[in-house]
């Protein structure tokens, strides 16, 4: 992955105002990553955000309510305060980072896009993230000593005990992993979670698909599973607002791509001369294991549809949800 672009990282609730900035900040000639946009279709989303982290200048996060609640937008904060990445929040409304990002960002420099000065503000921003000068958002180095995890204070000094500490613990947990295996039943074996940072806003599902999983196990309840059905469906329809059926294609299972409702053609031919472009205003999951999502958009004669959809989410043999088929009752 090309090195040097900017991370957007945002809550779904406000892919509204993240697409704002990005059109913002790109006409300004900053380079930016953001998902789904930036992630092939099919690709492990997982990887594919911690490198676009890694290999980024620079991380801009849009702080509001919903990324106040969101699991994925600490989790990938987090990754790049310990990589030492600078940091940028940005507000769109009145709001204070909650506790768990409030850790990384207190300290940071914001940018404010309400208000009288959002376009001064915005070329601040821009000014500086082509510069990449992190002077006016400091890095994890500049967090107060009792901020910093406790891991990156140890001295160097104490680098040998710390060591074999560590290889003391791997071989302790090693040796009660063995044994519970050996001991327990096959249905008493833990199970294989995600953790919240292998999980995001985007549905980062594992790196490693689980082995119990076969290419068609339709989604039953999302407690269950290791990623979140709603993102593949949320990230379809994203697609179709753009009109881009290739993209949103790629998110439905490869049997359906070539023909029919589902395919790229038929859905680029029909979302792609709507009067008014869709709009997705919800994406639910519902206790049978479906996805429900509810839009709107206008028909080239004038026509407004409220539609309401139900999606079955399953996945491949490679462990990458993808949409199964689609019912939309209501004929929208």
């Amino acid at each position: 992955m090309e090195s040097g672009h900017v991370f957007l990282s945002y809550s779904t609730v406000d892919k509204g105002s993240a697409d704002a900035l990005l059109k913002g900040l790109e006409s300004k000639g900053v380079r930016v990553w953001m998902a789904p946009r930036d992630v092939r279709p099919g690709s492990d989303y997982s990887e594919a955000i911690q490198d676009a982290i890694e290999t980024s200048s620079a991380v801009v996060a849009v702080v509001s309510d919903s990324a106040n609640l969101s699991r994925h937008v600490k989790a990938e904060i987090e990754i790049a305060f310990s990589r030492g990445k600078p940091l940028f929040p940005v507000r769109f409304h009145e709001v204070e980072p909650a506790k768990g990002l409030a850790l990384f960002l207190g300290l940071r420099h914001w940018t404010d896009l309400f208000g009288g000065n959002q376009n001064s503000n915005l070329d601040r921003l821009a000014t500086e993230l082509r510069a990449g000068d992190s002077a006016s958002a400091p890095t994890a180095s500049s967090v107060p000593p009792q901020a910093i995890p406790r891991a990156r204070m140890i001295n160097k000094g104490n680098g040998y005990l710390v060591a074999m500490i560590c290889v003391s613990l791997g071989v302790i947990v090693l040796v009660g992993v063995l044994t519970l295996r050996r001991s327990a039943r096959p249905s008493e074996l833990p199970s294989t979670t995600a953790t919240a940072a292998q999980q995001d806003q985007y549905g980062l599902q594992p790196s490693r698909p689980r082995s119990a999983l076969s290419a068609e196990t339709t989604v039953q309840s999302s407690a269950r599973r290791d990623f979140d059905p709603t993102v593949v469906v949320t990230q379809f329809y994203n697609a179709l607002s753009q009109g881009d059926g290739a993209t949103a294609a790629g998110f439905v299972v490869p049997e359906k791509r070539v023909s029919g409702p589902l395919s790229a053609n038929a859905l680029s031919e029909f979302y792609g001369s709507l009067a008014s472009p869709l709009q997705v205003l919800d994406v639910s999951l519902l206790p049978d294991g479906r996805v429900r999502a509810r839009y709107q958009y206008r028909h080239p004669g004038g026509r407004v549809c409220d539609g309401v959809s139900f999606a079955r989410v399953t996945v491949s043999a490679q462990g990458i949800p993808l949409i199964a088929g689609i019912e939309a009752p209501g004929g929208c």
